[in-house]
């Protein structure tokens, strides 16, 4: 089982987990709704595993078993058709509402897999290199090289491996959620705070590097991806943002996909984010994303996520060259990640490839089988960004039932 925090999200944010009665009332329903939608699956084509339902019922309950999270839901896709999807916990922890399937969330860093498809696409038609150094796209930031001179090029941004500080690491851009005065100051002011991926960059590049570029030595930075952000500006014309709309959510019809910018505000349906902080729960729901840009800032849904990496990994988006070069992983990564694609290993099917996320109180998981015919999208509110053992073992059960059919 790959590490969640990569797996599922870059940044782990240690809390204190309690338990809440509202859950064993918000399961009942959720099963119900649950064995509603998986009532008549559609048949397998033969030769393929079917998806175990009943097992992702189960794992669906998991995720939220003793207020571990506060929501979940999972969708799974055969062919375009939904197999099976369902929703448990609350949405709210006042009303006890129960969690909607088409609720939409903050997918945090599933956004880089579709940044590195733009990135990847733009390669494609000859407008980029891969292994371009990435001073010529970014006049006036001095980026800089390693011991012998080496450059930072653009495939060291997209695989990690370019030595370029993370600016969520810096304690002066971003909280250590682990410190209680830190988080209440956040709570306050920070979480509402504009920042731009400029900004962000310059204060990183200031730092020193963590790696020399190109090593194989993954080093997860979120900065790698504001870059990148800003190279398909520099090429494009348009902010990354207006690219992945016009190069993959119309044509996808991802119609409850976009990025906020700097509203804090989620469309409705939602279900909110907690966070836990000296004994209290917070609701972080309305937050301000600006300074996530093109590495995590998006907000969608189990439905278009499922479309997205179907798409990616049926070859609709990218040709051949460069869906292969998405999957070359670095040696030195956790969890087999490419060009901001991972790999799930499994034992008992092939691998499938996708991205996960976090955001503060928020994680997400996306992954498709290597031709795009079975996907399945999993989200789920932790408190915080904390991801347990029991929210590890879910997941990988989640796989298993999905892409195997078994939780063995």
């Amino acid at each position: 089982m790959p590490a969640l925090s990569r797996a599922l999200g870059s940044r782990l944010v240690r809390v204190t987990v309690g338990l809440s009665a509202a859950m064993s009332l918000a399961l009942a329903t959720a099963t119900a709704a649950a064995a509603a939608d998986a009532a008549a699956p559609p048949t397998p084509p033969r030769g393929v595993v079917p998806v175990d339902t009943v097992g992702l019922a189960a794992d669906l309950e998991a995720l939220v078993a003793g207020d571990i999270s506060t929501a979940a839901a999972i969708e799974v896709r055969r062919d375009g058709n939904v197999v099976w999807r369902g929703s448990a916990g609350v949405r709210d922890r006042d009303t006890k509402a129960p969690v909607r399937p088409d609720g939409r969330f903050r997918v945090g860093s599933t956004t880089k897999a579709l940044v590195a498809t733009v990135v990847l696409q733009l390669v494609g038609e000859g407008r980029l290199r891969l292994d371009d150094p990435i001073d010529a796209y970014l006049p006036g930031l001095r980026v800089p090289h390693g011991p012998a001179g080496e450059p930072v090029r653009l495939r060291h941004l997209l695989n990690h491996t370019s030595g370029i500080p993370d600016y969520t690491d810096d304690p002066a851009l971003f909280p250590d959620f682990t410190n209680e005065a830190a988080v209440r100051t956040w709570l306050r002011t920070g979480r509402w705070q504009t920042r731009t991926a400029r900004e962000l960059s310059i204060a990183s590049l200031r730092r020193p590097m963590t790696t020399t570029p190109g090593r194989d030595d993954f080093h997860y930075s979120n900065t790698n991806y504001l870059l990148a952000g800003m190279i398909i500006e520099r090429v494009t014309g348009r902010t990354y943002a207006e690219e992945v709309e016009r190069r993959i959510l119309r044509p996808l019809d991802m119609r409850d996909t976009g990025f906020p910018g700097d509203s804090p505000e989620l469309d409705r349906p939602y279900a909110k984010a907690y966070l836990r902080n000296g004994g209290r729960v917070f609701d972080v729901t309305r937050l301000n994303m600006s300074g996530a840009g093109a590495s995590g800032q998006m907000i969608s849904t189990t439905r278009d996520l499922a479309r997205f990496d179907a798409a990616l990994l049926s070859g609709k988006l990218l040709r051949p060259a460069e869906l292969a070069e998405m999957k070359k992983t670095v040696r030195g990564g956790e969890d087999g990640y490419g060009l901001g694609l991972g790999n799930w290993p499994l034992t008992c099917a092939p691998d499938p490839w996708g991205l996960g996320g976090a955001a503060i109180g928020t994680r997400t998981g996306m992954y498709a089988s290597p031709d795009g015919r079975t996907t399945v999208v999993v989200v789920f509110n932790p408190y915080g960004s904390n991801v347990t053992p029991d929210h590890g073992r879910a997941v990988d059960n989640i796989m298993k039932h999905t892409f195997c059919g078994t939780s063995g």
